[in-house]
């Protein structure tokens, strides 16, 4: 199965492998990314809006160097001249960059945006319309990926350090309630099983 996200110049692909998912995002020629196992991809990623312009500072500046360039403007009336004009334009110029990019700020940074998964080499997944299919399918193949490699109970693995890895399942999601008592009750059954076994060997002494 596989994924492909494009907005303008940046690119976001992902294929699900059996084992892992690869996964790669590139802005302008810049490619980065590489191959997750499922199980090492953590649940809990943050969703961040990565800004491409900080057009809320342009429209601040701009606004700024219109009042500078106004005043400047004001100050040369007395004496029209070339300066004056090279005054006016620059302030007409400025406020209408500082009007357009105050109101351009918020649909560029809404274009922007971007769930990352903290890993090793970040997953960055565009948010556009294939976001939460892509999101849901990762989710879907990391508690299959638990629940394959850690779901069964270790026989040789102390009783404490299983039981604290199924509750640690359950609550991740990666097996039912019903999974969690079967496998609490095999514990039970395996430390009453070691109980017996320690006191035959006392009596044996």
């Amino acid at each position: 199965m596989k994924f492909a996200q494009r907005r303008g110049r940046v690119r976001a692909e992902f294929e699900f492998a059996p084992d892992a998912l690869v996964h790669s995002y590139a802005i302008r020629g810049n490619r980065r990314g590489g191959t997750t196992p499922y199980e090492q991809i953590p649940l809990a990623w943050k969703y961040a809006k990565a800004r491409a312009w900080k057009l809320k500072y342009f429209s601040a500046a701009g606004g700024l160097a219109g009042l500078v360039a106004g005043a400047y403007a004001l100050e040369a009336i007395p004496a029209p001249g070339q300066a004056w004009l090279t005054a006016l334009v620059a302030l007409a110029i400025c406020n209408l960059v500082g009007i357009l990019s105050f109101f351009a700020d918020p649909f560029a940074r809404s274009r922007a945006g971007m769930t990352i998964i903290p890993v090793k080499n970040e997953i960055r997944i565009l948010d556009d319309g294939r976001c939460p299919a892509i999101l849901d399918e990762i989710r879907k193949r990391r508690l299959a990926a638990m629940r394959l490699k850690l779901g069964a109970v270790d026989p040789f693995a102390a009783p404490g350090a299983e039981s604290r890895k199924f509750r640690w399942l359950r609550e991740e999601g990666a097996i039912t309630e019903e999974e969690y008592a079967a496998a609490m009750a095999q514990l039970g059954a395996a430390r009453d099983a070691f109980g017996a076994v320690a006191v035959d060997r006392t009596k044996l002494n």
